[in-house]
Order: C-alpha cells, then sequence, then structure tokens
C-alpha cells in the first residue's frame, strides 16, 4: 500500500493534500489550504516532504514567517529542522514507542 495522505492538520487548520505534475518536491499555500507533492515520489520523499511542508504551515501560522520575512532564510530554517531536528525525533519516538503498549499510546477519551 502507498503512502499518499489526503489531508493533514497542521495547528487546527485542515490542508487538502494534492498529488501533482510538479517540478519542486512540494508546495505550501495558504491560502488554499494545500498541499501539492510532486506525484513520482517515493513513498519516504513523500513523507519527508509533508513533513517539510507542514513546518512551513506551522511557520505562517504561529507568526514566525512574519519574523524572518525572507523566503532564502525560512527555507534555511525547514531545512535545518528537517535534516538535524526530524531524525532525532524518529529515533527517539522509536525508542520510545517501542517501550509502551499500543493502548498507552492511544489518545485518551475525555469523560
Amino acid at each position: 500500500m502507498k503512502y499518499r495522505p489526503t489531508s493533514i492538520s497542521v495547528a487546527g487548520v485542515d490542508f487538502q493534500i494534492k498529488y501533482c505534475k510538479i517540478t519542486e518536491y512540494g508546495l505550501y499555500e495558504l491560502e488554499d489550504k494545500v498541499i501539492k507533492i510532486r506525484n513520482t515520489l517515493t513513498d519516504e520523499q513523500v513523507f519527508d516532504t509533508l513533513m517539510h511542508e507542514c513546518v512551513h504551515a506551522a511557520f505562517d501560522m504561529s507568526g514566525i514567517t512574519y519574523m524572518i520575512d525572507d523566503d532564502q532564510k525560512e527555507e534555511a530554517i525547514v531545512r535545518a529542522l528537517e535534516n538535524l531536528l526530524f531524525p532525532v525525533y524518529q529515533q527517539e519516538y522509536e525508542k520510545f514507542r517501542t517501550t509502551k503498549s499500543s493502548a498507552e499510546l492511544s489518545p485518551k477519551k475525555k469523560s
């Protein structure tokens, strides 16, 4: 089964995910609430690209984009996070996940 999610929520905002014939790996459009991903990517590339575009979305919604006010600087910061922080998070989450039962990892229902 291919990894091809059709939507994702970032900071409570739902984004539609579209797979398109584009030259970039991915594009993020706040106004349309759309993330576009190149339709020829592997599952791993889709995941990595989606996470990259979600950081752009989080920056926009938090106001960080306005503070940076420079597309090249923002891209450098996003790439630093995805290449330096994300691998640590994935590695540590996998260790954490293997120490917990699926019941402990399930979201708790509010009474």
